[in-house]
């Protein structure tokens, strides 16, 4: 993974937490993943599912980091 230097758009962000998200579905675990579980998949997991069920609410906590 390579540092992203500068802000994220919430399309940007969106587009890398489903990744993330999707790789995890497949079975891919991520450089951050141990044996107990993995606390990026639980971030990305909850930015999707709020992107999904509420896009503007997304939009608006993206823009306010």
């Amino acid at each position: 993974m390579s540092r992203i230097d500068g802000k994220l758009s919430p399309d940007d962000l969106l587009f890398v937490v489903s990744l993330v998200v999707a790789d995890h579905d497949a079975g891919r675990p991520c450089r951050r993943c141990i044996e107990q579980g993995c606390d990026q998949l639980a971030w990305a997991r909850s930015l999707v599912d709020l992107a999904a069920a509420n896009m503007a609410q997304f939009r608006a906590l993206v823009g306010s980091c």
